[in-house]
């Protein structure tokens, strides 16, 4: 399966792109060499935090809305697919 420019990642600077799509990646892998398994990478967009504290977006999200979606993901993630 190829992965779309919207899958793959983008950010702040080139580094933080590129390990970005390489989790991302490694994710899809690893999800189709173990099947049995769900495996998540959550991506919760931009947090507030230390890396985006200069970003004036009315999209960014709180450390806490972020947390959400990782919470949802590990205890409940219905409808949540592998990879």
């Amino acid at each position: 399966e190829v992965l779309q420019d919207d899958e793959l990642a983008f950010g702040p600077t080139p580094a933080y792109s590129f390990s970005k799509a390489a989790l991302n990646v490694f994710t899809r892998l690893l999800a189709a060499s173990h099947p049995a398994a769900r495996i998540v990478a959550v991506c919760p967009g931009d947090v507030s935090t230390g890396m985006c504290s200069d970003w004036e977006s009315p999209d960014l999200k709180t450390a806490e809305e972020a947390a959400e979606g990782v919470l949802w993901a590990a205890t409940d993630g219905r409808g949540c697919p592998s990879g």
